[in-house]
């Protein structure tokens, strides 16, 4: 969660070995509660820490969010 996506990708990948890209990103009114309900959905695929292993159709799922919210 961010209010400035593109600049905490960059901020990312300036402290990581990992070079990251923004593929996604919506504007919902309870961030804190969403960033919670996609770290429990998709907590089998976590690889470490923040971070996790997505396939495509968890992607499409979560894009297909910003139409709900």
């Amino acid at each position: 969660k961010s209010k400035n996506p593109e600049r905490r990708c960059k901020e990312l990948s300036l402290s990581s070995c990992e070079n990251h890209k923004l593929i996604h990103s919506f504007y919902c009114k309870n961030p804190h509660s969403q960033e919670q309900r996609l770290h429990e959905l998709f907590n089998n695929n976590k690889s470490h820490s923040e971070w996790f292993c997505l396939s495509d159709k968890d992607v499409k799922y979560i894009r297909g969010l910003s139409d709900e919210i």
